[in-house]
């Protein structure tokens, strides 16, 4: 099975990535990044990804170099009973939207339907992929300019266009949980536990530590996935079980 993390950058894909493929051990294998499956990249990135994906390089052509990056990787066996994915399937259309609207100053929704008319060739290839992936996002929260501003806040630094990106990504990511492409979903709209489970042999300020168990290799591999999101708020630091 292939487990795909979505969601904006900034938002611990990775880091949830990491901490899964420790615990999983050899039962889990990472993609890896996107670049990878292109060797157009190598030049994209020698001459500037920013200014190719942001300035110089065709629509067509970004929406290209994704769909085929994405659609290799979906392609590319793997021997591990779990792959972990940074990015799913409907990043894809996400980022394409995002990317449209801020070259062709477009509107969310006119953004989304660019999108998906890049994409149309590729439509039967991505609905395939999308169907063999068990799909989640990560949010800072349900509100796309909070979210672009808390995404924003881990950068360095920041220029006016990627600003302008992360806006758009927002609302095309938040539009797709919306049309329910994230089965898995773990955002604020999700109810979550007030408090969490007390363990009666502790005290009241304790909780019971994970067991530290073979589980891993014998839970199947969403429900692990599953069981380990619930453990883990996105806009909270992060720490291995």
């Amino acid at each position: 099975m292939s487990a795909a993390f979505s969601g904006p950058d900034n938002t611990g894909k990775t880091k949830q990535i990491g901490i899964l493929a420790r615990r999983m051990g050899p039962a889990a294998t990472s993609a890896g990044p996107l670049d990878l499956y292109d060797p157009r990249w190598a030049a994209i990135k020698a001459d500037g990804m920013a200014r190719w994906w942001f300035e110089t390089g065709p629509v067509e052509e970004v929406a290209d170099v994704l769909a085929t990056s994405y659609l290799e990787r979906s392609r590319r066996p793997f021997s591990a009973p779990v792959r972990l994915v940074d990015r799913g399937i409907p990043m894809l259309e996400a980022s394409v939207a995002a990317t449209a609207a801020v070259r062709e100053d477009l509107g969310a929704a006119r953004a989304a339907d660019r999108a998906r008319l890049l994409l149309a060739p590729y439509e039967t290839d991505l609905r395939t992929a999308e169907e063999g992936e068990h799909a989640l996002v990560l949010l800072h929260c349900d509100d796309p300019e909070e979210g672009t501003r808390r995404s924003l806040a881990h950068e360095v630094t920041v220029t006016e266009i990627y600003a302008a990106y992360q806006r758009h990504l927002h609302e095309q990511i938040n539009r797709l949980v919306d049309d329910g492409r994230f089965p898995m979903s773990r955002d604020p709209r999700i109810p979550r536990p007030a408090h969490p489970r007390r363990h009666p042999g502790l005290p009241a300020d304790r909780t019971r530590p994970p067991a530290r168990t073979d589980q891993a290799r014998r839970e199947p591999g969403p429900a692990l996935v599953d069981r380990h999101l619930l453990h883990h708020r996105v806009d909270a630091p992060l720490s291995s079980w």
